[in-house]
């Protein structure tokens, strides 16, 4: 099972990254604490293995938005660098190594779950304290 996120990096001088991974213990969701109107708001599940959680920056031309509604399994990019591999566990902050990301550029990742039966589920939105997958940028000059 894999994910592709796309990140744009807007800041210039502002070019190394590396992703952030936040599951805090009070955003854990049980499928038997399903909500009554059945919508899930910042949550988390994880299932099965999650020992093993890799990161890809997949070849995909510069500054180009991938179409969700026209993405399958078989036409998606290929892998071009392994950035990082997740040992996925809840109440800690997972944090990559740094990989380079240019100014004002659109970043394209496939997150793959290598343990067949894995589930990482994460609702999230922009609120703060964050909680799931983030992008981090630091000074480059």
């Amino acid at each position: 099972m894999s994910t592709i996120a796309q990140f744009r990096t807007r800041d210039w001088g502002m070019e190394w990254c590396r992703f952030k991974l936040d599951l805090p213990e009070s955003a854990r969701y049980t499928p038997r604490s399903e909500p009554p109107d059945g919508i899930r708001e910042r949550n988390w599940y994880l299932k099965g293995d999650t020992s093993d959680l890799e990161v890809w920056e997949l070849d995909v031309p510069p500054n180009t938005w991938l179409d969700p509604r026209t993405l399958t399994y078989a036409n998606r990019p290929k892998r071009k660098e392994h950035i990082f591999s997740f040992k996925v566990s809840s109440n800690k902050t997972l944090v990559s190594r740094e990989f380079p990301c240019k100014g004002d550029q659109i970043g394209s990742f496939e997150f793959f779950c290598v343990s067949p039966g894995c589930i990482v589920d994460i609702w999230q939105d922009k609120q703060l304290p964050p909680i799931g997958l983030s992008i981090e940028q630091r000074s480059s000059v």
